[in-house]
């Protein structure tokens, strides 16, 4: 769809494109039912965007591993979120934790104004290294919950130089949806609420999750998108098929992310 597009356009988009956040389809029959339910109301930023491919990262799936920092005087185990199937691993070898490239996120104007963090895109988000988390929690200007790690990245390839595929196809095919810029800040300070993920509080961590998905919706409420007078039903029952996509999700998460 844009194979028209000259070089210098795709450009400037392909810069506008870092800090955009997209939420997965609201439709009422999941496109995430059958595979790749950890995408099922999800919501991803994109980080960075070149000539073959878009990596973003998954922000609402909170896993049972952790990375320690040492603060001199204390240790302090962050949860570690999974951003996607790239250079994520589901190993049980904890010794390798800081191998595996880790973004820390943080959401402070403050902060970024005094040096710790830098801006993605126009997100008013802003990624920093293990240093700078070590810096700011030493100084108790925020504490772990205001911090962000997300382990692993989601990567769109593209289908030519002219920018087709990628990100923007998915959101053209109906797979995700732009999440407007002014509800950023609200997914976010639904997401900080999620806790280190165990079998206790798989379903609120999920519920949580939800949340922040709804609250991403382009409409004026947080409801999902989706009517209820709408819903479609697996053949021969009263099950929905939302409502089915839901429980995989939930299974997902249990397989993959708690251990």
């Amino acid at each position: 769809a844009m194979s028209g597009v000259s070089g210098a356009t795709n450009q400037q988009q392909s810069y506008g494109i870092i800090g955009v956040m997209v939420r997965a389809s609201s439709a009422n029959r999941s496109p995430y039912l059958l595979s790749d339910q950890g995408f099922h109301k999800s919501l991803l930023l994109i980080l960075r965007d070149g000539d073959d491919y878009t990596e973003g990262i998954l922000l609402n799936h909170v896993t049972s591993r952790s990375l320690q920092l040492d603060l001199g005087d204390q240790t302090i185990d962050m949860p570690i979120r999974y951003g996607g199937p790239a250079y994520y691993y589901f190993g049980d070898d904890e010794d390798d934790d800081f191998e595996i490239p880790t973004v820390f996120l943080h959401s402070d104007e403050s902060l970024r104004d005094a040096g710790l963090g830098v801006p993605i895109g126009k997100s008013r988000l802003f990624k920093c290294t293990k240093e700078e988390v070590i810096k700011i929690l030493k100084s108790g200007l925020l504490s772990e919950s205001d911090i962000i790690a997300v382990q692993g990245f989601s990567v769109w390839t593209k289908k030519d130089h002219f920018g087709g595929g990628g990100v923007l196809g998915d959101v053209e095919s109906g797979f995700f949806e732009l999440v407007p810029r002014p509800k950023i800040k609200r997914v976010w300070d639904t997401l900080i609420l999620q806790k280190h993920l165990c079998a206790d509080n798989l379903s609120s961590d999920m519920s949580i999750s939800r949340s922040a998905w709804k609250a991403a919706s382009k409409g004026g409420n947080d409801l999902d998108d989706s009517s209820k007078n709408d819903e479609i039903h697996v053949f021969g029952t009263d099950i929905d098929v939302s409502t089915l996509a839901d429980e995989a999700a939930i299974r997902w998460v249990k397989i993959n992310l708690l251990q």
